[in-house]
């Protein structure tokens, strides 16, 4: 939805740029040039393109296929009048700006408008030669003119799509609730961080934490009263780690820090730390803690989150508000 609303933004703000800049154009035609009927006509398509922008957002197809049509129509005109009478008419751009636009759609307007920029400047060399010198400055006026507005159309376009991809990129890498990490993204910090320490020859350890009685909060307190109970249980955990240290939700009401260069006896304090700072969500937590040592050539991903599995429940079974560290191999238990 957030994408659409951008799109939207910018099918405005390309129509505002190209109507405004047409009026003024169809002024000059006519205080200047003594173009009344040309003048007139090009100040009535701003009037038309400037309703489209207050339109777009009712009838958004009916306004793309308005304007690829009447490109098309305005296109077709020029040629015409290019081959019937040998005359360059100076406002072929404006077409080319409206496909431009109607391009966004789909991949067949934009190679139609391609092929009609390609064709408009082949028959504009061809016919450049007739022109006399006066013509062939007010062309390249022109020709200025365009290229400002196809600066304008891709520092916009590419804003556009920078904040697109920070849209995309936080919404794969953030929990929706929580905002600290989602799982996708936590599992390659984890993975990351297991390739770090075998290539740097240091330790790296892993807290999971599970929130004790939390179903029966949401079963008695319902799930906004747990939902809020989450967000604080999160924030506690960000204001309990080392800033080279981050967490993500695993799921559900499970969390997993990644304590980055820590053995077991400095993740077992980190533990203890968040262990304490999430009684002020009112609620406590069972936590497993898993250290990797580097030259444990077979650990990989699976065999951490097994032993952190392994580790949690163990402390569930010894009673709440419990942490329990081990290796994640049994012959690092006492190591």
């Amino acid at each position: 939805m957030e994408f659409e609303a951008l799109r939207y933004r910018f099918f405005k703000f390309m129509f505002v740029v190209v109507s405004v800049t047409l009026f003024c154009i169809g002024v000059f035609t006519i205080y200047y040039q003594h173009l009344p009927k040309l003048g007139m006509a090009k100040i009535v398509g701003s009037v038309l393109l400037m309703a489209c922008v207050f339109f777009l957002d009712r009838y958004p197809h009916f306004i793309r296929a308005f304007v690829a049509i009447s490109a098309t129509l305005l296109f077709a005109g020029i040629i015409f009048a290019q081959f019937k009478f040998h005359k360059l008419y100076l406002g072929i751009w404006m077409p080319i700006y409206m496909l431009c636009i109607a391009a966004l759609v789909g991949p067949v307007l934009g190679i139609i408008s391609g092929f009609y920029v390609f064709v408009v400047s082949v028959a504009s060399a061809w016919f450049l030669g007739m022109l006399g010198l006066h013509e062939v400055r007010a062309y390249l006026v022109q020709l200025v003119l365009c290229l400002f507005l196809t600066a304008v159309f891709f520092i916009h376009y590419e804003g556009m799509w920078k904040r697109y991809k920070e849209i995309l990129q936080n919404m794969a890498e953030r929990d929706a609730l929580t905002g600290i990490y989602s799982r996708r993204k936590l599992m390659e910090v984890m993975q990351g961080e297991l390739e770090r320490s075998k290539r740097l020859g240091i330790p790296v350890s892993f807290i999971m934490l599970d929130l004790d009685g939390f179903k029966e909060i949401n079963d008695t307190r319902g799930h906004v009263y747990g939902d809020e109970v989450l967000k604080k249980v999160a924030k506690a955990i960000k204001g309990s780690i080392r800033k080279i240290d981050c967490c993500g939700r695993y799921g559900g009401d499970e969390f997993i820090v990644v304590a980055s260069g820590a053995d077991r006896k400095g993740a077992e304090g980190i533990a203890k730390r968040i262990s304490e700072a999430i009684k002020t969500a009112g609620v406590t937590a069972s936590m497993g803690v898993v250290e990797c040592k580097p030259w444990e050539e077979d650990i990989n991903l699976s065999a951490v989150l097994q032993q952190l599995d392994e580790a949690f429940y163990e402390a569930k079974r010894s009673g709440k508000d419990t942490v329990v560290a081990k290796g994640v191999f049994p012959q690092s238990q006492g190591a």
